[in-house]
C-alpha cells in the first residue's frame, strides 16, 4: 500500500485531534498542532476516533461486552497443532481460538467474561495463567511459546444514523466497530474502502458521493455490529443450562454446514453493500 501511494504521501508523526469545514474544502487539527487541507477527510482512526468524536459530540462511550481477551502470537508452534488448521475451545464464561497464521506462526485469543476475572487484574500473563489449568496440552504448549501478549477489553458502539457531514465521513472501526464475534472487522473496512472509491468515482460532487457511500454502508455494518452482540452474549455464557445447550448444539452440528452458514450470512451483506455501491 506506501508503495502505491508512494513516497512522502503518508505521516506518521501526529495524531487526529479534530477538524474544520467549509462547503468545498476540510481542515485536519493534528496533535503536534499542525494542520492539513484537502477536499474531504475520512475519518478511520478506529473505535476511539476523534473525527467520530467531533461529528458527534454527544454520543456515549463505546458500549462494554463484558469480555476480556488477551491475544498472542506463537511462532514455531504451529508443530503443535499436527495436521489441523486451527482449535476452538469452548468453556463457562470462557472462548478460545487457536489458528496457523503463516508457515510457522500461530494467532490465539483466549475471550473471557469480565466477571471471572479477579478485580484489578490488568497483566495479560496473570489472566493467562489463571486458565492455563482447564486448557489441553495443545493450548498450553501454543500460548507457552507465545513472545508477547496484549490484553483488551471488547468493546463496540451503537450504530448511527449518519456518518458524516459535507466533505467529512468514517470508514471502518470509526463508523462501525465490530466485536470479533462477527469475524468481519478489517473486511468490513475493504468494503467500506471499495464503495467509497465506486461513489468518488461516480459522483462528480464530492458531499453527493460520500452520502452515496453511507446510504450504501450503514444498514449492512449496522446489521453486523447487532449480530456481534448477539454471538459474543451466547459465547460468554456462564449459566450451566445454557452452555449445556449452546454446546450440545455445537456437538450435533456438523461444521462444514456451520461454516457454510456464516459465510452465507455474511456475503449475503457484503453482496448487498456491493450492490448498493453499483446502484
Amino acid at each position: 500500500l506506501l508503495d502505491a501511494v508512494g513516497d512522502g504521501v503518508v505521516s506518521f508523526d501526529s495524531g487526529a485531534t479534530g477538524f474544520t469545514a467549509t462547503d468545498a474544502r476540510v481542515t485536519l487539527h493534528l496533535t503536534n498542532g499542525g494542520r492539513a487541507e484537502g477536499d474531504l477527510l475520512v475519518g478511520a482512526d478506529g473505535a476511539g476516533s476523534a473525527i467520530r468524536r467531533a461529528i458527534h459530540p454527544t454520543e456515549p462511550p463505546p458500549r462494554s461486552s463484558g469480555i476480556v481477551v488477551v491475544r498472542g502470537i506463537a511462532h514455531d508452534a504451529v508443530r503443535h497443532l499436527g495436521a489441523l488448521s486451527g482449535v476452538y475451545y469452548l468453556g463457562p464464561g470462557v472462548e478460545s481460538i487457536v489458528t496457523r497464521a503463516g508457515e510457522t506462526g500461530v494467532y490465539w485469543t483466549l475471550s473471557v467474561a469480565r466477571e471471572l476475572i479477579p478485580p484489578g487484574t490488568q497483566d495479560p500473563e496473570a489472566i493467562l495463567r489463571r486458565f492455563l489449568p482447564g486448557a489441553d496440552a495443545t493450548f498450553r504448549a501454543i500460548t507457552s511459546a507465545a513472545d508477547e501478549l496484549r490484553r483488551d477489553e471488547l468493546a463496540d458502539r451503537d450504530p448511527l444514523p449518519f456518518w458524516g457531514r459535507g466533505v467529512v465521513t468514517l470508514l471502518g472501526d470509526a463508523a462501525h466497530p465490530l466485536l470479533p464475534h462477527t469475524g468481519q472487522g478489517a473486511a468490513q473496512a475493504i468494503v467500506d474502502a471499495v464503495t467509497l472509491g465506486t461513489m468518488l468515482g461516480a459522483h462528480a460532487d464530492v458531499t453527493e458521493a460520500l452520502r452515496s457511500y453511507e446510504r450504501a454502508r450503514i444498514p449492512g455494518t449496522s446489521s453486523l455490529v447487532r449480530q456481534g452482540r448477539r454471538t459474543a452474549g451466547i459465547m460468554r455464557a456462564g449459566n450451566p443450562l445454557l452452555c449445556f445447550a449452546r454446546e450440545l448444539a455445537v456437538r450435533l452440528k456438523p461444521v462444514t454446514p456451520m461454516v457454510r452458514l456464516f459465510a452465507r450470512v455474511n456475503r449475503r451483506a457484503g453482496t448487498d453493500h456491493r450492490t448498493h455501491a453499483g446502484a
